[in-house]
């Protein structure tokens, strides 16, 4: 009976600790998850700028966020503009909104803390083709055939699109890639 007992408890304590297990990732890895799982977030990001240019056609900055993912819970949290912001508030707003509580999965048994920059740049208006030519009397014939008018710039491309993030420099206590430095 007694060795009934001592395995049940060995395959609990077993079952109990397997739950409980945390990574201790490298600080790549650490760098390339916390990427990804911005990354899988992208559409949130997009759909802040794409809400900024209905305020805004020519709404367009940078926005760099600073978080923590805390360790054993990996959730994103304390994400603030860092300096180098220059998009409008309601963008920025936006952004660190999107990215606090996001859920890194499995959590790790340190924090990160992380710095990622999004640029966004308004696209030009395109000529409309559907513009109605305005009806005006002919002018006379020219002496002498006018120069041709410049042919029209390119139109910039269809969507805005922010750039993918991009971490910041290290800090300089943690010999560790910047997106994601794990602390403690």
């Amino acid at each position: 009976m007694k060795v009934v007992k001592a395995l049940f408890v060995a395959g609990l304590l077993t079952v109990v600790s397997s739950a409980c297990t945390l990574y201790a990732r490298e600080a790549d890895e650490y760098q390339r998850v916390t990427r990804e799982l911005v990354d899988a977030h992208g559409p949130a990001i997009k759909s802040c700028y794409d809400t900024a240019l209905v305020a805004d056609a020519a709404a367009s900055g940078t926005v760099v966020v600073a978080f923590t993912v805390e360790r054993k819970s990996g959730r994103v949290v304390g994400a603030t503009a860092a300096a180098g912001t220059t998009a409008p508030p309601a963008l920025s707003s936006c952004v660190i909104t999107a990215m606090n509580g996001l859920q890194l999965d499995p959590p790790d048994r340190r924090d990160g803390l992380a710095t990622f920059t999004w640029e966004f740049k308004a696209n030009r208006p395109r000529p409309s083709a559907s513009a109605p030519a305005a009806s005006a009397p002919a002018a006379p014939a020219p002496a002498a055939p006018a120069p041709a008018a410049p042919a029209p710039a390119a139109p910039s491309p269809a969507a805005p699109v922010p750039a993918a993030p991009i971490p910041a420099a290290p800090a300089p206590a943690a010999p560790v890639p910047a997106a994601t430095t794990p602390t403690g």
